[in-house]
């Protein structure tokens, strides 16, 4: 159940406008975003998990890059831990926990329903991934921070890379001669 909550989350998803358009949505142009974290289960807290704590695993990889949290940016940076405290025994005496990871990149877009009549302001996913971690309790805490901060860099990575695409495709355009008007 959890591989495929995993596999839809990971899906990416266009806005109406996007689709029509057929223009995709990326990380292209986008330099800052707020960067926070959903509430930790109250097994992720047992397991030692502290939401400020990821933050700052996913944040310095985020200054590193030149992608610049703040609280004041239109799209978002999200880091979410879901855990599940599983029971020890004479071998594991702490028990084990098993927490699923999710770093998602969004953006701040408007929606039109021409049916129903209204416009919509809210966020869609341009970028997403998401680690499953499975350790004793005691090493619980260190392994998320581990796997939180390979999400950003993955994320970093995709970033660069759709960046770096842009610029080529923005060169392109302006090398290439103006078109005659019929």
């Amino acid at each position: 159940m959890l591989g495929l909550a995993c596999a839809i989350a990971a899906t990416p998803v266009r806005s109406a406008a996007a689709a029509s358009q057929d223009v995709p949505l990326t990380m292209a142009g986008i330099t800052q975003a707020t960067l926070g974290a959903s509430q930790i289960t109250p097994d992720g807290a047992r397991c030692g998990l502290d939401p400020a704590h990821l933050v700052e695993a996913v944040r310095q990889p985020m200054l590193d890059a030149g992608f610049e949290p703040r609280d004041d940016a239109p799209g978002r940076v999200t880091l979410s831990a879901v855990t599940a405290q599983l029971p020890g025994g004479p071998q594991l005496p702490g028990g084990q926990c098993a927490t699923a990871v999710l770093l998602g990149v969004y953006a701040r877009e408007s929606f039109f329903s021409a049916a129903a009549g209204w416009l919509r302001t809210g966020h869609v996913v341009l970028w997403q991934r998401s680690v499953m971690v499975v350790t004793p309790l005691g090493e619980h805490k260190a392994a998320v921070d581990d796997g939180a901060r390979r999400l950003a860099v993955q994320m970093l990575a995709s970033w660069q890379e759709q960046n770096a695409a842009g610029v080529a495709v923005a060169a392109g355009a302006a090398a290439q001669p103006p078109k005659p008007r019929p």
